[in-house]
């Protein structure tokens, strides 16, 4: 399944969408899912991609990778506690994907899906519900983040909700 078909399956989701092709400006093709997420004050995006791998690493299959750089004011000294949460999270989630990216201290939601290389005529239902999932577990999740990452909340009040 191509990201133009995605697109089309996600589009008629009502999902906002851009396909923004292999370029100068970007080394492979991305599709990129704008969306809104209550605790967040712009808008969130989620970049869909294709993992670049050799033939010979992975002959059937293609990963699907599925990123949003989750962009949020932070307080100086709740990076631990933050840590601590998306380990929390993730060891409670469906669909595991919380990260903490360290050299620029940001929070990440990023998730790899496997797909037929062929292709089949499911992987579209399968795309769309994967991304319900995500911006689902976006909207429940960031409230949290943000107060930990804010200072709002301890830890252990977060992990409590």
């Amino acid at each position: 399944m191509e990201l133009e078909e995605i697109k089309h399956a996600l589009d008629d989701e009502g999902f906002s969408t851009l396909l923004e092709v292999e370029s100068a400006k970007f080394a492979v093709d991305r599709l990129l899912i704008i969306g809104e997420i209550t605790e967040i004050e712009q808008p969130l995006i989620l970049e869909l991609i294709y993992m670049p791998l050799a033939k010979q690493d992975l002959e059937r299959i293609k990963l699907l990778q599925m990123f949003a750089a989750l962009p949020m004011d932070r307080k100086e000294g709740t990076e631990g506690d933050l840590k601590d949460l998306i380990l929390s999270l993730n060891s409670k989630l469906p669909l595991i994907g919380f990260g903490w990216q360290e050299s620029q201290k940001m929070v990440y939601y990023r998730h790899v899906l496997a797909l037929p290389e062929e292709g089949t005529s499911s992987d579209g239902a399968t795309v769309v519900e994967t991304v319900w999932m995500i911006f689902y577990l976006l909207e429940t999740c960031c409230g949290a983040i943000k107060a930990v990452g804010k200072g709002e909340k301890t830890l252990a009040e977060a992990i409590a909700e």
